[in-house]
């Protein structure tokens, strides 16, 4: 998660971005145990879920875990012994973090409000090769440059923002690959100027290839309150300009089944004419719909700003615009989109512009 994981692939004639904001963890990163012991006084209307936050190895609780939802304000963290509670009448059908510095983050997915869950954390730990760095060619400026085009993005908003603790990456360069390798055991402290967000940023794993970057992490959302009246106006202005045909906004669309309605023109890359998405959404409960479509599609928004989108596999989206991109691949306007142009969940835009 995006928090997003992105990469490179060829599908046809077309290079495809695969970006990632909720991504189930490493098959050896973390292990959720969804215990599903229901509380005795359940209660549907309380919409919470509780559980407790465990060392995989010692067994022992994890005080002061982040319980959170992804890109979102809502979130909550384990007391002394590990114990938990956290309301999801907010955030519907999105995906649980559980993080902690010095471990690999969880997701807790399918829970149920009452629901008790035990998630057990598996230490982080990071496997470096050896990386071979000659100073003269390669400077930790020019590694960090490069590192925060890619993670934060090149656009006007990400130029804005600023990583309070950049020292506390830790990057690598290995010149017989090109490769570059970013780690964190603290969460980023990232300020938002432009769009007036303060943000943690768990980075589970960042990797810059000649030919591909991933990068996967998860992030909580708070207002920066710092700001005058006047640039609090231009902070919404640009909000609203990061969201109108954005990935978010698209998925919102969707689910309002509000597409013809809308400035979004979706065509079958390969038919060459408008595909029926309607047709490829199933309502999977009240809270949750999915979407596949068998062939490319081709996303405008407006008449300048062009997206890609290929599907390999079911991927499930909610109201908030949030979605699961396991099975999304990304190119153009959309892929470009980074950190420096997250907005949160909870966002609502005031204009009416579809």
């Amino acid at each position: 998660m995006t928090s997003y994981t992105y990469r490179f692939r060829k599908i046809s004639h077309l290079n495809y971005v695969k970006l990632y904001e909720s991504i189930v963890p490493h098959q050896y990163a973390c292990l959720l145990i969804p215990s599903l012991l229901l509380l005795c006084h359940f209660n549907t209307e309380a919409q919470t879920i509780s559980g407790k936050v465990l060392d995989h190895k010692t067994n022992e609780p994890i005080p002061y875990v982040n319980i959170y939802f992804n890109n979102s304000y809502n979130g909550t963290s384990s007391d002394i012994d590990g114990h938990f509670e956290l309301n999801i009448g907010q955030n519907p059908g999105q995906d649980i973090v559980v993080s902690c510095m010095g471990y690999k983050s969880q997701l807790i997915q399918d829970y149920i409000s009452g629901g008790y869950y035990k998630v057990y954390l598996y230490p982080q730990t990071y496997l470096l090769k050896e990386i071979v760095v000659l100073a003269d060619d390669v400077s930790r400026e020019k590694m960090e440059k490069v590192f925060l085009e890619e993670f934060l993005g090149r656009t006007r908003n990400a130029k804005q923002c600023e990583i309070e603790n950049l020292n506390d990456v830790r990057l690598g360069y290995d010149k017989s690959s090109g490769t570059l390798v970013a780690f964190c055991s603290k969460p980023l402290i990232i300020s938002n100027k432009a769009l007036g967000y303060r943000i943690k940023y768990f980075l589970e794993e960042f990797e810059k290839s000649k030919e591909r970057t991933d990068y996967l992490g998860y992030s909580i959302f708070e207002e920066n309150t710092s700001f005058s009246k006047q640039e609090i106006v231009r902070i919404k202005k640009r909000r609203e300009k990061a969201y109108f045909g954005s990935r978010m906004h698209f998925f919102r669309i969707l689910w309002k089944d509000e597409l013809h309605r809308s400035k979004f023109n979706v065509i079958d890359f390969g038919q060459e004419n408008e595909a029926n998405l309607e047709s490829s959404i199933e309502v999977k409960n009240p809270n949750v719909k999915s979407l596949f479509y068998p062939d490319t599609l081709k996303i405008l928004y407006t008449k300048n700003r062009v997206s890609y989108l290929y599907f390999s596999s079911i991927v499930i989206f909610t109201r908030k615009g949030y979605f699961d991109p396991e099975g999304l691949y990304w190119q153009g306007d959309m892929a470009k989109q980074r950190v420096g142009d997250l907005l949160p969940y909870e966002y609502i835009p005031t204009s009416k512009n579809h």
